[in-house]
C-alpha cells in the first residue's frame, strides 16, 4: 500500500420514516445477522427497521398493570424501593405500561394516591427480556448488492448476494422469525423464536439447511437459555453444525461439529460478582480420542487499579472443553 494512499468508507443515501421507524438505504449497507447466519456488507440497498429513529419508544414487551379509580389519582411506580415513575391518573380505567425498569427477574411496587387521600398498594412481578417484541411488533432487515471487499486502499464490488431477516411478536411472550440469504450458488433458508418462561427466563432455537445445486443439503441448529436477576444471571446454549452446512462465508466441513457453554454470574454485594463459565466442543473425528487432560491452570490478577480483576482458564490436550472465571471486584472495595 503506497504511503498517503485514502481508503473509501461506506457511502450511502438514507431515509427515515419516522413514525414507523424505518431506514431505507441506498448504496454501501451493512445487513443484520443471527447467530447462524451472515452480516452482509453490500454496494445496493436496504430496508431495516430502526427502533432508534425513535429513542422513547420500546420495542419489548414490558410489564403491564390495569386498573380502575373513581377519583383523579397519582400512580408511584417503586422497584427495589427506589421511584421510577409517577402518572397522573383520570377517573375511570387505566393502564400502566413501558415503565422504566432493568431487565430481567423483578419486583414492582404500585402506590396509587386519590385526591380523597385514600391510597392502595399493589405488588407486581415480572420478568422483562429486551429479547422479546411486543404483541404485533416486527423487526426486519432486508439486504440486497454486490458483496462489497476491501484490501488495503483498493475496493470491489464482486458478487450478488442478499439477505432476509424478519421477527413478528405473536404475543408478549413469544417471538418468531425467519430467516433467508443466498448467492448465485447458494440458498440459506430458516427460522427462529423466542419464548419467555414465565418468570423463569428464556428459551430460544434458530434452525437453519443451507443448498448448494447438485449437493446434499446441510443444517445447523442452535439453542439459547438465559435468565437474568439482581444476585444471579446464567445462560446455556448448544449449537449444532451439521457436514456440508455453509453460509456466504462459512465453508462447509466432512463431519458434524457440536458445542455447548454456559456461565453463571452471582452478585457479591459491595465486593463485585463472580463469573463462571465453561465451553465444550466435540467434533464427530474427535469421539474416538482418548480424553487423557492436560491441567493447564493459568491465573492473572490485572495491576490496574482501581478495580480489580481475577480471571483463569482450565484447557485440556484435546480442545475437548475449557471451563474458567473471573472474578470482578469493584474499586469501593479497594478503598
Amino acid at each position: 500500500e503506497a504511503p498517503g494512499a485514502v481508503t473509501p468508507g461506506l457511502t450511502s443515501l438514507s431515509y427515515d420514516q419516522v413514525g414507523s421507524r424505518r431506514r431505507w438505504t441506498l448504496g454501501d449497507t451493512i445487513g443484520r445477522s443471527t447467530t447462524l447466519g451472515s452480516t452482509l456488507v453490500v454496494g445496493g440497498f436496504s430496508l431495516m427497521s430502526e427502533p432508534g429513529i425513535d429513542p422513547y419508544y420500546a420495542t419489548y414487551a414490558g410489564p403491564r398493570f390495569r386498573g380502575a379509580v373513581r377519583a383523579p389519582s397519582i400512580a408511584d411506580v417503586y422497584v427495589v424501593g427506589r421511584l421510577v415513575s409517577s402518572v397522573r391518573l383520570a377517573p375511570g380505567r387505566f393502564v400502566l405500561d413501558d415503565l422504566p425498569i432493568e431487565a430481567g427477574l423483578g419486583n414492582a411496587r404500585v402506590i396509587i394516591r386519590d385526591s380523597l387521600g385514600r391510597q392502595q398498594a399493589f405488588d407486581l412481578g415480572f420478568y422483562l427480556s429486551t429479547e422479546l417484541l411486543k404483541r404485533g411488533e416486527q423487526s426486519y432487515s432486508y439486504v440486497a448488492g454486490m458483496e462489497r471487499n476491501s484490501d488495503g486502499s483498493t475496493v470491489s464490488y464482486d458478487r450478488l448476494i442478499g439477505s432476509v431477516f424478519h421477527s413478528v411478536g405473536l404475543t408478549d411472550w413469544l417471538t418468531v422469525g425467519i430467516q433467508g440469504e443466498g448467492a448465485e450458488d447458494l440458498v440459506v433458508a430458516g427460522g427462529a423464536f423466542q419464548l419467555r418462561l414465565w418468570r423463569l427466563g428464556v428459551f430460544g432455537a434458530e434452525a437453519v439447511a443451507s443448498q448448494v445445486p447438485a449437493e446434499e443439503a446441510g443444517v445447523a441448529g442452535t439453542a439459547l437459555y438465559s435468565f437474568m436477576s439482581r444476585f444471579i444471571s446464567g445462560d446455556i446454549r448448544g449449537t449444532y453444525i451439521g457436514p456440508r452446512f455453509q453460509n456466504l462465508y462459512l465453508q462447509p466441513v466432512d463431519r458434524q461439529q457440536v458445542n455447548a457453554d454456559a456461565s453463571l454470574t452471582v452478585t457479591m454485594g459491595p465486593i463485585g460478582s463472580l463469573t463462571l463459565g465453561a465451553t465444550l466442543g466435540v467434533a464427530a473425528v474427535m469421539l474416538a480420542r482418548s480424553r487423557q487432560h492436560r491441567p493447564d491452570f493459568l491465573g492473572r490478577i490485572s495491576q490496574r487499579p482501581p478495580d480489580a480483576l481475577i480471571r483463569g482458564v482450565r484447557d485440556t490436550h484435546d480442545q475437548l472443553y475449557r471451563i474458567g472465571y473471573s472474578l470482578n471486584i469493584k474499586s469501593a472495595a479497594l478503598l
